[in-house]
């Protein structure tokens, strides 16, 4: 999610993270956190794979 929110930050974008939070949808059942965990590690996947300067919060 850190990655996420620097990104948007540096874009100027605002991108719906939330869902990511302790207390976001994510959460909210088994399934949904293996879905949501899936999605972000997707996220960062293409991310890291498409674009050579993201934010430091992206590397790790």
């Amino acid at each position: 999610m850190a990655c996420a929110i620097a990104r948007d930050a540096e874009l100027g974008l605002e991108t719906d993270v939330a869902r990511f939070d302790a207390a976001g949808d994510c959460w909210g059942s088994p399934a949904g956190q293996q879905l949501c965990d899936e999605a972000c590690d997707n996220g960062l996947t293409f991310l890291r794979e498409r674009y050579s300067a993201l934010p430091p919060e992206c590397a790790s």
